[in-house]
């Protein structure tokens, strides 16, 4: 829980700034915020909306690498790295946002040791996600990995389109269907007795 506050704070702390230097953007469903191979100008504040990362593969195929929703921040990748995006950032639904460049939060980050700290412990916390999302890829069998995602994602995970929450935890459509029905008949027969 004392965590959870201090991350709390710490978005506070970022939004805050965000709002006084950033500039509002609305971005529509399927608009893309940056693709692939591009080289980013903006960090993006979703303010309300949901944004996916993903890779395109050597045939075109979509796979889904994260998902971001209200209070995350959007295309973080090509600030730390200052170079091309390796995966694309897409609009899933009609998202409000606070844009700034990237030279302007590294500029305020140099001048206020706060928004430096804050963002380092938006990457700390990211870095711990990305560890515990690789060890559930690895560690779990695609039932888990779909009953992680209703864990971590809870209500907001009904706003993911079944193609993409496939493509997240690794398995085609139809198998995703096919593991939905065993759940949900598990549920009945457990209503049952």
């Amino acid at each position: 829980m004392e965590q959870m506050e201090e991350w709390q704070q710490i978005a506070k702390r970022i939004h805050s700034f965000l709002e006084r230097h950033g500039e509002r953007k609305d971005a529509r469903k399927k608009e893309m915020l940056i693709r692939q191979g591009e080289r980013g100008e903006c960090l993006y504040l979703i303010e309300k909306g949901i944004v996916r990362g993903f890779y395109l593969d050597e045939n075109g195929n979509e796979v889904t690498k994260c998902f971001s929703f209200d209070g995350d921040l959007a295309c973080t990748e090509c600030f730390l790295k200052e170079e091309e995006a390796t995966f694309s950032v897409e609009c899933i639904k009609d998202c409000r946002m606070i844009a700034i460049s990237y030279e302007d939060l590294r500029q305020a980050m140099r001048k206020e040791p706060q928004l430096y700290q804050a963002m380092m412990y938006f990457y700390r916390k990211a870095y711990l996600q990305m560890e515990e999302r690789q060890r559930t890829m690895l560690m779990q069998d695609a039932r888990e990995r779909y009953l992680t995602f209703l864990k971590d994602f809870g209500e907001k995970g009904r706003w993911i389109p079944s193609i993409y929450l496939a493509s997240y935890i690794h398995v085609n459509p139809s198998t995703l269907s096919r593991i939905r029905g065993i759940l949900r008949k598990e549920a009945e027969e457990n209503e049952n007795t």
